[in-house]
């Protein structure tokens, strides 16, 4: 069972890489992912009021970070972030957004 799920959990993170992609026009950027269901989302840069670099527990261990981007929707704080960048690119993504919504 253990090795069943440890399969599983392999396919569909390969899966979720495959179908993640995200890149910035001339005024919005856009993300998208998922395995099951496939979210795509497309943020004006003039309606980005938030961009900040996380870590979390499992982040930390592997040394990568998280680049969020939020508006005023909803929606924006659950899909809008860009997960598993190294330091120097997600440092480099957040001013490349921040200089576009200046």
């Amino acid at each position: 069972v253990v090795i069943l799920l440890i399969v599983l959990k392999y396919v569909y993170e390969v899966i979720y890489m495959k179908n993640y992609f995200y890149d910035s026009t001339n005024d919005s950027l856009i993300i998208r992912k998922g395995v099951f269901s496939i979210n795509e989302i497309t943020l004006p840069f003039n309606r980005i009021q938030d961009v900040y670099v996380d870590q979390d527990i499992l982040d930390r261990i592997f040394g990568l970070y998280d680049v969020h981007v939020s508006s005023a929707t909803m929606i924006s704080g659950v899909l809008s972030h860009i997960d598993g960048l190294n330091s120097d690119i997600s440092k480099a993504i957040k001013d490349i957004i921040l200089k576009k919504i200046k």
